[in-house]
């Protein structure tokens, strides 16, 4: 557990040292970067925490695990509205952002683990949703 714990937060410290040599460089392009590697951080991160909780959750009583899991779940959905909004604002590279998230974006929101998060009618996920519809144009 400890050394995933590691690997994340050093990977992460080399994301933003990264972000900085290359903001320092190019300017514009790399606040595009920097951004971009904030995301797939904080992505990562939520990512992180739901897996180090799958570890923990036996241990757990069912109705504590269950709320645990709603939150954790509700963490990484955040991430990735944060990330859909982004896109929306054009404060990433909007091609790139469609290749490294197309596929991310189309399994969490066709997932039917997630079906209470994206009803489109009561979603609070609203820039994930429009992504989504950007990305997967529906008839």
């Amino acid at each position: 557990m400890d050394i995933v714990a590691l690997v994340l937060s050093t990977i992460t410290a080399a994301a933003s040292a990264i972000a900085a040599i290359l903001t320092y460089i190019n300017g514009k392009k790399t606040s595009y970067g920097n951004l971009e590697l904030q995301i797939r951080a904080m992505i990562s991160d939520a990512k992180y925490h739901l897996l180090e909780f799958s570890y923990r959750c036996a241990d757990l009583d069912k109705d504590i695990a269950s709320k645990q899991l709603d939150s954790l779940n509700e963490e990484l959905l955040n991430a990735y509205d944060e990330a859909c909004a982004k896109y929306l604002d054009k404060k990433v590279d909007r091609e790139r952002f469609k290749k490294m998230y197309f596929h991310e974006i189309k399994q969490i929101v066709e997932n039917s683990e997630y079906d209470d998060y994206y009803s489109p009618t009561k979603s609070k996920y609203t820039a994930t949703l429009k992504v989504y519809k950007e990305f997967v144009p529906h008839d």
